[in-house]
């Protein structure tokens, strides 16, 4: 519904490469704003699709109360033990609830344009769920507060590939991020963000 207000069209490219509907998956993705969340979870509806989120997002208004309405996950990163709890409680589940998750693995928005490192701890809740890892890109989620009063927003939802659950209990954490990382980087580069 505020998607819709806010005349936001969804445009995704490559949606062949998402497991089947009713199949858990970890889903990671570039951030660029607050928006990035309402995207991928009106897109991927289909699918039970939650996040995971620093808990200040959860203050946020509108989209603190819809982010708890769906059972999104705060992740407390000042505490590790607590950190370890989220990930803990997001790959159950997706082994036992057949929910997807998705996280923002910089951990933060960026509009800078610097392609930085992820928390590759993250990863661990794919690992643990025994889960393939969903790769994709967002774009366009910049300008929707900027434009929605005129000609509202393009936003391009771009599927860079799967890393099958095979690959993820090979690899360790870091791995799956530097390839996840890697798959993202040619849309990042050529549309300037991050």
């Amino acid at each position: 519904f505020i998607l819709r207000m806010m005349r936001v069209r969804i445009w995704a490219q490559n949606h062949k490469a998402l497991p089947k509907r009713g199949e858990p998956f970890f889903l990671v993705c570039n951030h660029l704003s607050h928006f990035d969340p309402m995207v991928v979870c009106t897109y991927l509806r289909r699918h039970r699709m939650i996040f995971i989120s620093k808990p200040e997002n959860f203050k946020l208004l509108p989209v603190g109360p819809y982010m708890k309405r769906l059972g999104f996950l705060a992740i407390d990163r000042a505490s590790p033990k607590n950190a370890m709890r989220t990930i803990r409680d997001a790959s159950l589940h997706m082994s036992e609830n057949n929910l997807c998750v998705g996280v923002y693995p910089k951990g933060t928005i960026s509009r800078d344009g610097v392609f930085a490192g992820f928390h590759e701890g993250v990863f661990l809740a794919a690992k643990k769920a025994g889960v393939p890892v969903v790769v994709t890109t967002v774009w366009g989620t910049q300008f929707v507060k900027k434009r929605f009063w005129h000609i509202g927003a393009d936003v391009r939802f771009r599927f860079e590939g799967t890393i099958s659950k095979e690959e993820v209990a090979e690899l360790r954490p870091k791995e799956l991020s530097d390839k996840a990382r890697e798959m993202m980087r040619q849309t990042i580069l050529k549309h300037g963000m991050q």
